[in-house]
Formats: C-alpha cells, sequence, structure tokens
C-alpha cells in the first residue's frame, strides 16, 4: 500500500512540474528524415537544397511553409529526388505578423500540430548550407540530442555594431526578460545552422509556457533552454559549428569562434567583390570541397588576425593603465546624471584595429531604455575626419558592455575622439586625445 502512494505521488509531482522529467529513461530514437524549412526565395531554397541531398542523404523529404501564392512555383523550379510537401503560411496564420522573429516563431511552433511535420525533424532556415558530409551522429547519438549555442548568456548580447537594432537584436532583448521570468539557462541557440527538434517535447514546452507567443522570441532558444533545464541528461549541447555568423569578428561581440565548421550561414554580401569569398562560388560545384577548405582558411585566419589585435589592444590597454593607472576603457554610470569618464589617452597602433570596450552600470531604474552612443573623430583643427557612429542598445538592469571601432587614422593624424551619450532627453559628452605609437 506504502509503495502504491508513493508511485501515485511521483506520478503526480511529474504532472504538475515538468522538472521530474529528467529522471525519464527514455532514449530518443534516430530515425530523422525530414527537414522543415520556412521559404519564399525560391531560387535561395532550389540551391540550398542540393546541399542537403549531397551532404545530408539520410534526409527524405522538405517540408515547407511558404505563401499560397508560391507553392507551385516551388514544385515546377524543384527537379532534385527528395519529396516536397507545403503548408501555407495563410493556412498557419490567420493575419499576418508584422514583426519577423515573431511571426517565424507563430509558423514554427503552429506547424507543430500538422500530421504532415515527423515527431523528429531537422529545422532549418534556406539560408542554412551544409558545406560537408553530416551524419545522423551530428544531431543525435546514443539516445541523446545535440543542440548547438554560439552564445552561453543572453543577457551579454549587445546587437551589431551598426546603427538600429535588428528585428534578431530586439527578439534577443525580448528573450532576455522571458528567460529571465521562469528562471532558465541563458543561451542563445539561433546559431544560424540546422537543429534536431522533438515535436512531443516542443509542444510540451508550449502546453507549459504559453506566454512565449505573447513576446518576440527565436524558436531556437525557446526550445534549447526549456529542454537544457527540464531534460538536460537527454541533451548534448555543444558550440556552433557556423561559418559567416558572423562574416567578420567586428560585426558583433562574440563570445567564442566555431572550432570546426560543417555550415555556412549563406548570404550574398561575402561573394561581392573585394568581400571575403569573392572569387568563389555559391553554387555546388566539382570544386565544392576544395572551396570548402579555402573558405575555412580565409575565416580562420581572419579570426587569427582578429585575436592577435585583440593582444594589442590589451597591451595598450596595460600600457594606459601603467601611465595614468586607469584602463583604455570607456565607463558609463547612468544615475541621477550620466557621467561618462575614460582616460586621459587613447593609444593607437598605425595600421591596427583599436577596438575600445565601453563598460555601464546603473544606479537609477533605465530598464528596457534605449541608449544613443554616438563617437566622431576630430583632427587637431577640430574638423571631422570619420563620419559619426551610431549605436543603439536597449538596456537592462544590470551591468553591461559593448564595443567600438577605431580605424581609418594613420600616423600623422592629431587629434580627439569625441564621445557622446543620449537616453531619455540626458546627455553627456567626453573628449579623448589620441595618441599614435609605432609598431
Amino acid at each position: 500500500m506504502r509503495f502504491l502512494l508513493v508511485f501515485i505521488f511521483i506520478l503526480f509531482i511529474k504532472r504538475i512540474h515538468p522538472l521530474f522529467d529528467i529522471f525519464n529513461k527514455h532514449k530518443f530514437n534516430s530515425n530523422i528524415k525530414q527537414l522543415f524549412i520556412i521559404s519564399i526565395r525560391i531560387p535561395d531554397f532550389i540551391e540550398t537544397i542540393k546541399y542537403y541531398e549531397l551532404f545530408m542523404p539520410f534526409i527524405e523529404k522538405v517540408l515547407i511553409i511558404t505563401q499560397e501564392k508560391l507553392i507551385k512555383d516551388f514544385k515546377n523550379s524543384y527537379k532534385g529526388k527528395l519529396i516536397l510537401e507545403f503548408i501555407s503560411d495563410e493556412e498557419l496564420m490567420p493575419s499576418f505578423i508584422k514583426d519577423h522573429l515573431k511571426r517565424n516563431f507563430y509558423l514554427r511552433t503552429k506547424v507543430l500540430n500538422s500530421s504532415k511535420l515527423d515527431n523528429e525533424f531537422i529545422m532549418a532556415d534556406d539560408d542554412n548550407r551544409p558545406i560537408k558530409y553530416i551524419p545522423k551522429t551530428y544531431f543525435t547519438e546514443n539516445g541523446k540530442d545535440k543542440l548547438y549555442y554560439f552564445y552561453t548568456d543572453i543577457s551579454n548580447w549587445a546587437g551589431s555594431k551598426e546603427g538600429i537594432p535588428s528585428s534578431f537584436d530586439l527578439g534577443q532583448y525580448s528573450a532576455y526578460k522571458f528567460i529571465k521570468k521562469h528562471n532558465w539557462p541563458k543561451f542563445m541557440f539561433a546559431s544560424h545552422e540546422p537543429q534536431i527538434i522533438r515535436k512531443n517535447i516542443y509542444l510540451k514546452a508550449l502546453n507549459e509556457f504559453p506566454d512565449a507567443y505573447d513576446i518576440s522570441i527565436d524558436e531556437w532558444t525557446f526550445y534549447g533552454n526549456y529542454v537544457m533545464k527540464y531534460y538536460p541528461k537527454q541533451f548534448i549541447f555543444l558550440k556552433f559549428t557556423t561559418i559567416l555568423w558572423p562574416e567578420l569578428p567586428t560585426d558583433w561581440l562574440m563570445e567564442f569562434i566555431p572550432d570546426k565548421i560543417y555550415f555556412e550561414n549563406f548570404y550574398h554580401d561575402p561573394y561581392q567583390k573585394g568581400r571575403i569569398f569573392h572569387d568563389l562560388s555559391t553554387k555546388i560545384n566539382e570544386n565544392i570541397d576544395i572551396e570548402t577548405f579555402e573558405k575555412e582558411e580565409r575565416y580562420f585566419t581572419i579570426f587569427k588576425k582578429y585575436n592577435e589585435l585583440q593582444k594589442i589592444n590589451k597591451m595598450l590597454s596595460n600600457l594606459i593603465l601603467l601611465k595614468y593607472g586607469v584602463k583604455q576603457v570607456i565607463n558609463i554610470n547612468f544615475g541621477k546624471d550620466i557621467i561618462i569618464s575614460g582616460p586621459p589617452e587613447i593609444f593607437i597602433v598605425n595600421g591596427i584595429l583599436c577596438e575600445i570596450d565601453v563598460n555601464y552600470i546603473f544606479t537609477r531604474p533605465y530598464f528596457n531604455k534605449k541608449l544613443l552612443f554616438q563617437y566622431q573623430i576630430y583632427n587637431n583643427k577640430n574638423e571631422i575626419v570619420i563620419e559619426s557612429h551610431c549605436y543603439y542598445y536597449y538596456l537592462f538592469m544590470y551591468p553591461g558592455k559593448f564595443r567600438f571601432p577605431l580605424h581609418g587614422l594613420n600616423d600623422d593624424f592629431k587629434g580627439k575622439v569625441k564621445v557622446k551619450i543620449s537616453i531619455l532627453n540626458q546627455n553627456s559628452e567626453l573628449d579623448i586625445p589620441i595618441i599614435f605609437l609605432t609598431k
């Protein structure tokens, strides 16, 4: 009788709290054969799907969400061997959702109720290209699924270094609030590579946390952090393996670079004149393996040089520390007034990209407020020699940092950098002389 009562109690606890599901000894099966993609770009989809046919031969069918008017053109354009199935946007989404991230989350989660979608599948975008042979074991092995992250703490995400935050950036800020509210891990799983999904687990997560529909959050980070908290013993979490995420290490603050490359975050810009892959093909060809090797060589060379530059920047900061007792860092204190401080001088080595860290702290509430950060380079005649760069960041009630580059100057330059901060109609400025050192 006592055993029966204990058993009933355990069943009850498992029903009301998903955390107890971690004691489930069930192993995942590896019967993966379906790819699930959202796309309205037929040429890009057709080219990308060729990479799956070549490098992920276990994929047998593809479920595509697209606009009703495009389905016929998708079918007529594809000449490959995979089975294509379709669900229209209109069928899943009665009214149009303007926000890109929120719309994708809605479409991908609503399709989970469709019988056309297998319980286990690979979820991807039409620009996620495998560029090497990928076995099933990349996604699931020995009864455990593998998920790939590119950030371990979403609260550190500062966004793009160019202008107003993108829909993706805003989604991460929104996701952080959701994750913090539910005390989830803070990893970022939008690694721009395909990921394995278990439909039954995703539906369970949505049932338990329906407030995800109220915000802008990406479908990868929602699923990844949910299973990391509630099913940690059934998943393996690994660093991402995507090239061109980002194209350059100065695009946004990276936490780490991939150790290996298996996928490409494809877009056309890096293949334009003067860019990293300007002389390489954007399509499958007989030299694909050679070109993939060349891509890796160039990509890792750039990041290796960047890491070397960071060492030089650290050395410059140490020189400032020795001379003035402060680091080559700009500090902002958001209190009753905005107080901005920095070193008496900034050291730069000619020909070396110098990046300045900006740290901020709060002594009054500024939660989720937009910060305008500007810097301008003036010569000794007080003329602007580099156009003003503006960065917008949505701030939270925790210390944070971002980074801005100083470049385009030569060693005969005499001048200063002017840093401007604006938030809630408050403004603050700081002028810092720039001093060049020889290599």
